[in-house]
């Protein structure tokens, strides 16, 4: 990591050092599920001397996480090195993006003619790659949508004027939901004021409050509120923002839905209470803010189930023994530790 060539040296000195060891890379480091070399942890920390001393003294191979790597450690040696034995890829090229190089993002499009990933400028919020890439492309529809993430309103309007409009969608979002998702609250406001409507819906019939709520956007939330938007509104499925806020543990969510009136108790068409959807994605937090705050635990589904059934069912035992303490027989807590205690 410090790039300490003398202790590093003693370290290779011992008898049973292994150059060839591989380490499990932890959260620290990009490649997920992937155990790291010696040499390969050097390309990460541009540790250059300790890169050339396994090259010279114990011949370590260059590998393609290698020059991967090298890209997020910055070193112009290392880098070159690695280019002499492995060929960039699109793993490259997220990592240029990544670490904000842009002279790497353009040598990797330049001369191995690999291509900018969107999603990784947004990922990374990498401006300068962004607008490369729409250089590049002229992509004005899927650059629009996903610029909200940059919560740049002079960005948006710059598009707006260039062909984009506010009916646009990407694959998946509208530039209303991906402002939404990064908890861009001036691009909500930008976008309601160049014309959008805060009462649209996506073809599920979800609102922009559903998707406040699945995102736990706090301020948006209470923005959405204030400019009308039905605390309670439901989806196609009668799923309301509090079912949404539910089924990710958004707590802040949650309470803030609640404080503006949300009915805790409401049912989606399946008969599902917010604690139900709760309980079946395991989200601890807010079953316990349910149960603290008077939900009806005893409320069943279409299917005439609770909601300790539904946590018992799905072996969720830390949420099951939440609503079950607030019941007053221990015949009935025994039942639902029955059903949990099935052979799965």
């Amino acid at each position: 990591m410090n790039d300490d060539l003398k202790s590093f040296i003693m370290f290779t000195e011992e008898t049973d050092f292994d150059p060839s060891i591989r380490f499990f890379a932890t959260k620290l480091y990009p490649l997920k599920y992937y155990e790291l070399s010696f040499i390969e942890l050097c390309c990460y920390h541009g540790a250059v001397n300790c890169f050339k001393l396994l090259r010279s003294k114990f011949n370590s191979q260059i590998t393609k996480g290698c020059l991967q790597l090298s890209f997020l450690g910055g070193n112009p040696e290392i880098l070159n090195e690695c280019l002499k034995y492995q060929k960039p890829n699109d793993e490259c090229m997220d990592f240029a993006i990544a670490s904000h190089n842009i002279d790497f993002v353009t040598f990797l499009m330049n001369e191995h003619k690999l291509q900018i990933n969107l999603n990784k400028c947004i990922e990374y919020k990498n401006l300068q790659a962004f607008f490369i890439y729409l250089d590049q492309t002229k992509d004005i529809k899927n650059c629009f949508v996903k610029s909200t993430s940059f919560n740049i309103p002079s960005l948006c309007a710059y598009l707006l004027n260039n062909g984009a409009n506010l009916k646009m969608c990407d694959e998946y979002f509208t530039p209303f939901q991906t402002a939404i998702n990064y908890d861009c609250l001036e691009m909500v406001e930008f976008l309601i004021d160049s014309g959008g409507s805060i009462h649209t819906v996506d073809e599920y019939g979800k609102s922009l409050l559903h998707d406040a709520a699945a995102s736990n956007s706090k301020r948006i939330i209470e923005f959405l509120i204030a400019h009308g938007l039905d605390v309670n509104c439901k989806d196609n499925d009668g799923y309301t923002p509090l079912h949404q806020a539910a089924e990710f543990n958004c707590l802040e969510a949650t309470e803030q839905l609640i404080v503006h009136g949300a009915n805790i108790n409401e049912k989606c068409d399946l008969g599902d209470t917010a604690l139900h959807i709760a309980a079946e994605n395991d989200s601890i937090e807010v079953a316990e803010y349910f149960v603290s705050h008077g939900i009806d635990i005893f409320a069943k589904n279409n299917e005439e189930k609770d909601a300790a059934y539904i946590a018992a069912w799905e072996f969720h035992k830390e949420i099951l023994n939440n609503i079950i303490s607030y019941l007053p027989n221990e015949s009935d807590k025994d039942s639902y530790y029955e059903i949990m205690d099935r052979e799965r």
